[in-house]
């Protein structure tokens, strides 16, 4: 008897529909070898922490408003003066055209860093290139970006050697492998800042960047929208649409029209960019706060009697200051401690009397190398 034998076939176009629905249940950016933003709030199995100072202080994660993109961030930091601590990401292979990016900045103040490379292991003797040496990182950030084509087929780790300046360092949004083709997205909330007036004209402003590895020539929308965090108003929302060719790697500042704040509190910024067929959605959008604050420009009296009024008021003190820095000779100098920075020095100068404040006589002021006065010791932390 016959036997007869069917061979089973699929037609070509329903086998690849199973195949992309098989692997397309979450949305994978399979450029990025690495693309942590810190959103899981650990540091993650298989990168390496050093902490060379031995004070206890690590890199570590934080859920908090600095953060450069979502909620998290990573960060490290010292309360003594000489904090020495290394984040190292998992080993990967780098193929031509593959990028190392990240964004840091200083908690406050400046920072130092050194950006490494090892083609060998993960212990800090085998970090032997330094791909740029950075000081003075300032307390908004920047984003650092390094071609890695020259160790194609090899594999490599990569590490951000922190070297304590003023108190800790930050960076989020690390990055290992290539743009996509076609991707902008925002690079940075520029205004509304942390505090306004409520009586103060604001004036919101992004930069955009195009992130990818070629040129945006259509046209695009940039949508600033403001709520009100107490109760979910949007209270401001404006967009601009982007008409000009963006090349690759390039940023620019837009201002959207002003905003007149009604009320004081605080309110969510969200900045948005929406590309036709962006290849990267996750930094398309950043957030921040801003807080809007009452002026007030005279009180009292207090429980004490005492009064205050200041220069912006009617019949307030006038304010008009003496330049005497090139006159006379300076007879006090003092010697600041690295670690003191902006806001933690302050020395003593006699006042020549008695002065009662607050039930205590001052026979001093303090004077601190932000400019105030003092009647006491200047400590932040």
């Amino acid at each position: 008897m016959a036997k007869h034998y069917f061979k089973k076939t699929l037609p070509l176009t329903l086998i690849l529909l199973l195949f992309l629905a098989s692997t397309n249940s979450t949305v994978v950016y399979a450029q990025w070898t690495i693309n942590e933003g810190f959103e899981g709030g650990s540091i993650p199995a298989g990168w390496t922490i050093y902490d060379v100072n031995n004070d206890g202080e690590q890199w570590g994660t934080l859920q908090h408003a600095y953060a450069h993109s979502g909620n998290w961030l990573a960060t490290v930091q010292c309360f003594g003066s000489n904090g020495e601590d290394w984040l190292i990401t998992p080993q990967v292979t780098i193929n031509n055209g593959d990028v190392f990016t990240f964004f840091a900045r200083a908690w406050y103040g400046t920072e130092n860093m050194k950006v490494r490379l090892s083609t060998t292991g993960k212990q800090i003797n085998n970090f032997n290139v330094t791909l740029e040496n950075v000081n003075g990182l300032g307390n908004s950030y920047q984003e650092f970006t390094y071609d890695l084509s020259a160790y194609q087929g090899q594999q490599i780790y990569l590490a951000i050697q922190w070297l304590q300046n003023t108190y800790s360092l930050v960076v989020d949004d690390i990055k290992v492998g290539q743009p996509q083709a076609s991707d902008v997205g925002i690079l940075s909330i520029d205004s509304p800042l942390n505090f306004h007036l409520l009586d103060a004209e604001v004036i919101p402003s992004c930069t955009i960047k195009n992130f990818g590895n070629s040129d945006v020539t259509e046209d695009f929308p940039v949508i600033c929208t403001i709520t009100n965090q107490a109760n979910g108003t949007v209270v401001y929302t404006q967009t601009i649409s982007y008409t000009n060719t963006l090349a690759a790697s390039q940023t620019e500042q837009l201002l959207f029209p002003v905003w007149q704040p009604s009320d004081s509190g605080t309110y969510l910024v969200n900045m948005s960019t929406n590309l036709s067929g962006d290849g990267d959605p996750s930094n398309d959008a950043l957030e921040s706060t801003t807080e809007i604050v009452i002026h007030y420009g005279t009180g009292g009296p207090d429980l004490m009697g005492y009064r205050w009024i200041d220069s912006h008021e009617p019949d307030g003190p006038v304010y008009d200051w003496i330049e005497i820095s090139n006159t006379g000779m300076s007879v006090v100098t003092y010697g600041v401690n690295a670690f003191a920075g902006d806001d933690n020095f302050s020395e003593p100068i006699p006042l020549g009397f008695d002065f009662p404040f607050y039930g205590i006589n001052r026979t001093y002021f303090h004077a601190d190398i932000n400019g105030e006065l003092l009647l006491a010791e200047n400590i932040w932390y």
